[in-house]
């Protein structure tokens, strides 16, 4: 098989070596190829759906000291014919063969003792409908296998299933680079129940940065570069309702099922939570042409004949923790090739989709810096808002303000088409302070007011919601135009 030209050069610095502090792999439903190696009819087509597969396991295991991968994701959908009850015999051996190859690629990983987690995708568990020790899952992927490997792993632990025999739900401790991790599965169809249990096991371990597995969570974005994904259903909403929402530990949730690929970065510009990455990377049915799988020979296909090869490109998530930054890469193996967009049939997607710099909130790191002044903003309240036309001045009434207090407050503008923008914080004090207070020195804090050309007459644009400048007793604000103020506390 020709080799394919990566769309970028590999991530490495001039002496050749990983530039950045620690790793996580992630990749997801790999059922066609698993099915592929176990359906097709002759030993040679199965072979090279196999090795796609292994392929990504290979690589992980070959590269984790050099990139100094600590930990491996699976987020299901690790076989095809599962989904509901087999009709008859030559299906359940299918279903068993299938299960058997995803199996034996997955030990490469256990061979080679990379920390490794896996759940169940609706393919693995009859869409939800087969669980408890006896489902089949289990005897490829139970809680017997991982505890085994629990010995094996160094700065791992596998944490448990979430009910004894059931390793559909489970979690695993990891540490790397000198922080501590908590990473929680949740297979396809979670109940609430299962929920509790997720959220309970990250509450049990508030200290470590928690990731979040989950087969269903993000539907693939509309947008070329990938972003504002939207929750998918069965999973999404309510597991960031149940389990991210309150748990300010968890910095990143990895998903499946949905074709295609979505990243969130949360919160969105004016919101107040902690800060979480979400990203959607299915790429099960993008293809690759059987002429550049060297199959036209092998298996009869015509060389423009398009195969669902997509699964064998794996998510390198790699942090960056002096700059607060997970860099992360999107690469096959087997083809060696960055460019999975490439082969989305669809072709929904840019570069920027699949490789990318994203902020995470790692909650046990440690900064340590020098500076003459520091101000705090933490926004507290909404002061007010406000729809005005473009061009137009917002303004609101800040009440209940203290005498000879010192306030900071920002503003956010928000256009029809959905775009938010956020100001810099402003920072003020209020007149009438008593006799010998001591009035706060905010020159350190202020922030320069920049100036911008006149702007020229335009027809009339969409009105835009904002919610206006506040001004509080005795101070005077410039106005701004179309701006969201909310109150910050200094």
């Amino acid at each position: 098989m020709p080799p394919h030209s990566p769309a970028r050069p590999p991530i490495e610095d001039e002496e050749g070596r990983h530039p950045c502090g620690r790793s996580v792999d992630h990749f997801t439903d790999t059922q066609y190829l698993s099915e592929g190696a176990t359906e097709q009819e002759t030993e040679a087509e199965r072979a090279i759906w196999e090795k796609a597969y292994g392929d990504i396991t290979r690589w992980i295991a070959s590269n984790a000291d050099d990139r100094r991968i600590e930990y491996v994701a699976h987020t299901g959908d690790i076989i095809e014919n599962n989904i509901r009850t087999p009709a008859d015999d030559a299906m359940m051996r299918e279903v068993t063969g299938e299960f058997e190859v995803s199996s034996r690629q997955q030990q490469i990983l256990d061979a080679a003792g990379v920390p490794n987690q896996v759940i169940a995708g609706n393919h693995d568990n009859r869409s939800g409908t087969e669980d408890g020790p006896g489902a089949l899952y289990n005897q490829y992927f139970g809680p017997d296998r991982y505890e085994a490997l629990d010995e094996q792993w160094v700065n791992a632990e596998y944490g448990g299933p979430w009910r004894e025999g059931d390793n559909q739900n489970n979690y695993t401790l990891f540490s790397a680079g000198g922080l501590d991790f908590v990473s929680v599965g949740l297979s396809y169809g979670v109940t609430r129940e299962e929920a509790a249990w997720a959220d309970s096991i990250f509450k049990r371990y508030p200290e470590r940065n928690g990731i979040l597995l989950s087969h269903d969570y993000l539907a693939a974005s509309a947008q070329r570069d990938g972003r504002n994904a939207q929750y998918a259903a069965i999973d999404g909403s309510m597991l960031f309702k149940t389990v991210v929402e309150g748990n300010p530990n968890v910095f990143l949730v990895l998903a499946g099922h949905v074709h295609g690929v979505g990243t969130n970065v949360k919160p969105e510009v004016g919101q107040v939570a902690h800060g979480v990455v979400e990203l959607l990377a299915d790429y099960q049915n993008y293809t690759v042409s059987a002429g550049d799988l060297g199959l036209t020979d092998v298996g009869g296909y015509a060389p423009t004949d398009q195969l669902r090869f997509g699964a064998s490109y794996l998510r390198l998530l790699q942090f960056d923790v002096d700059r607060s930054e997970m860099i992360v890469d999107t690469y096959s193996p087997f083809l060696d090739d960055f460019g999975a967009d490439e082969h989305d049939p669809a072709m929904r997607y840019d570069p920027s989709s699949d490789n990318m710099v994203l902020p995470v909130d790692l909650t046990s790191r440690t900064t340590g810096f020098r500076t003459d002044s520091l101000a705090l903003y933490d926004p507290v309240a909404v002061i007010g808002t406000s729809t005005v036309g473009s061009g137009e001045v917002a303004s609101a009434e800040w009440s209940g303000l203290k005498r000879g207090t010192a306030y900071a407050w920002i503003v956010v503008a928000q256009s029809a088409g959905g775009g938010r923008t956020a100001s810099v914080p402003n920072v003020f004090v209020t007149s009438g302070a008593k006799k010998d207070a001591v009035t706060p020195d905010l020159a350190p804090y202020l922030t320069p007011t920049p100036t911008a050309p006149a702007p020229t007459p335009s027809a009339p644009a969409p009105e835009r919601s904002a919610s206006p400048i506040p001004t509080p007793t005795g101070v005077s604000p410039e106005p701004s135009p179309s701006v969201s103020p909310t109150r910050t506390a200094p």
